[in-house]
């Protein structure tokens, strides 16, 4: 048997400028020359906890991926965040 692929699509929302981070919380760490918050608020008034880091290519004019399968927001320069339920 050879390889197999998926037959579906992860689903990936492109968040654009009218969406930003309202609210932070306190600076656990650096990554790539960005403060890494311990969580953040979203205009959108959801909140999410830090959970790590990828290496994902971001494109720049968006200002954040979410990810809903996973329930993750990804912000540049490829801060992971879990969105609380």
């Amino acid at each position: 048997m050879g390889p197999r692929r998926l037959s579906h699509q992860l689903e990936v929302i492109h968040h654009t400028a009218d969406w930003s981070v309202v609210a932070r919380g306190d600076t656990v760490g650096m990554f790539r020359n960005a403060p890494i918050s311990a969580w953040i608020r979203t205009s959108d008034e959801r909140e999410a906890d830090y959970c790590g880091i990828t290496n994902l290519p971001l494109p720049e004019q968006y200002s954040c991926i979410e990810i809903p399968a996973t329930s993750e927001l990804i912000l540049p320069p490829g801060l992971v965040y879990h969105i609380r339920s």
